[in-house]
Formats: structure tokens, sequence, C-alpha cells
């Protein structure tokens, strides 16, 4: 089986490439992809609730080939976000949280981010994080490893 660990969804028609559910899963089948680990092409306003509904939608549309994977974004505020891991987990039966501190514009490891990363993690589902060289300071393999070590549990992607 093959799976393709980091696929976005579009909710703008501005974005581009602009990818739906369908025009994604057409993508899967050229390229011999059984299913695909989902979440959204967040607009950089930050707003995450359309996306991780869209991406709900498009789980609904193609269950046997997309992974929904929600999206919070901890610089919307505390309360905020901690209602987003609630509905993603609860409302959408999402299989995993995403956290994109270069992005989001946050430090992966700061205190008030990981609190919120411990409540995703009381789901008992996998937490992926953005690490790359687009924020190196901010996404930093090292500051996965102190996130690792605070939650020994919690499966991360």
């Amino acid at each position: 089986m093959i799976i393709d660990a980091d696929c976005h969804l579009s909710t703008s028609r501005s974005e581009r490439p602009h990818i739906t559910a369908d025009a994604l899963v057409a993508l899967m089948d050229r390229a011999g992809v059984d299913r695909a680990l989902l979440w959204q092409q967040p607009q950089y306003d930050g707003e995450t609730d359309p996306g991780n509904r869209a991406v709900h939608e498009a789980v609904l549309a193609f269950p046997d080939r997309l992974v929904g994977i929600g999206w919070v974004n901890p610089r919307l505020g505390h309360e905020q976000a901690v209602a987003t891991i609630g509905r993603c987990f609860e409302e959408y039966g999402f299989q995993g949280i995403k956290f994109n501190g270069a992005q989001d514009r946050y430090v992966i490891d700061e205190p008030w981010v990981l609190d919120l990363v411990a409540r995703a993690a009381e789901y008992g589902k996998p937490i992926a994080f953005h690490i790359g060289a687009d924020a190196p300071d901010a996404t930093h393999p090292c500051r996965l490893g102190r996130i690792a070590a605070a939650l020994p549990e919690t499966q991360f992607l």
C-alpha cells in the first residue's frame, strides 16, 4: 500500500494550486497512491475552521482514500485552539492533528504551545508537526525532540 503523508486541500479558488478532493483523488489514481493523509491548505489570515470542515467533507466523500488530519493555529488564542482540537477529534473524527509553526508563525516548543499539544495528545491520536528549512529556528527537529520528551506516550509525525 502506498500512502502519501502530506496532502493539502484548498478552500479558496485563489490558492495556487487549487486542489479539491476530486482532483486530489484523480491525482492519486494516476500516481498509484492508495491513501493520503489530508489536511487543509490554511489561509494566511490564520483561520482554520473552514479548512478543517472542508477536510471533513472530503473524508466523508472518499472514506477509503483520505485520512483526515485537523489543523490548529495556537496564535488564534488558547480558547479557540482548544475548541478547534475538540471539534477536530470529537465532531470530525480526525485521525490526528497538525501544528505548523512556520506558516502560523510560532515556536513549536514554547510552553503555551506545548500546553495545546498536550491537550491534543489526550485524544490518543498522532500529532503532526511541520519541520522545515522555511522556519528553522521555530521548527527545528530538536524542538520536536523536546516535545516528544515531554509527552513520551504520544505518537508524532
